[in-house]
């Protein structure tokens, strides 16, 4: 199945693909950077509303339905909120990171 979706500023839709019936807003995120490549900075957020009832999904768990159009806006995020987008569970501990010199 999947989502069509495009940033604001952009004429056209992208789709992301996915298997079942619908894709939580974080996986989508992630998707997104993914795909067009955006990179690990955390500096920001994406903010993503259905195209057709202007709902925006704040929480990262709601769940897409397959074959919506949605719109993504890239958000700032204060220096405090700092969102880390792919995290590397650490070898030998109990905890995550996002540093490239923590052992993996």
């Amino acid at each position: 199945m999947s989502v069509h979706y495009k940033f604001k500023s952009a004429l056209s839709y992208d789709t992301i693909t996915f298997d079942g019936l619908h894709i939580s807003v974080r996986d989508l995120k992630k998707a997104i950077l993914q795909q067009k490549q955006i990179g690990k900075a955390t500096d920001f957020d994406l903010q993503i509303t259905n195209a057709q009832s202007n709902e925006v999904y704040e929480d990262e768990n709601v769940l897409i339905p397959k074959n919506s159009s949605l719109i993504v806006v890239r958000i700032p995020l204060t220096s405090q909120q700092k969102k880390a987008w792919f995290r590397r569970k650490i070898k030998g501990e109990n905890r995550y990171s996002t540093s490239k010199w923590d052992k993996v």
